[in-house]
């Protein structure tokens, strides 16, 4: 993406979901996110341990460290994961 200096853009794998991570300046990131085809609506501004957290406790489990499950790669993680935003 042309005009974006600044901005930084990772893909990253965890146990709870595959997360596009937008890293810049407020209006290169929303320049990036609509040309996706993201909305500020898609946006999720916590950070990680707040969104485990948050998993867990959707399906009743106390949380520990986030490690994906024993013989799980992040590939097949992610694969039957949402993606969503994250900022």
């Amino acid at each position: 993406m042309s005009g974006q200096k600044g901005l930084l853009i990772e893909l990253d794998e965890t146990p709870i979901g595959a997360f596009l991570e937008l890293e810049g300046p407020a209006s290169a990131i929303d320049r990036a996110a609509k040309a996706l085809g993201f909305e500020k609506r898609h946006y999720i501004l916590a950070n990680y341990m707040v969104l485990y957290r948050e998993s867990c406790r959707r399906r009743g489990q106390e949380p520990r460290d986030m490690l994906f499950a024993k013989g799980q790669s992040g590939k097949r993680a992610a694969g039957s994961k949402k993606r969503k935003l994250f900022l």
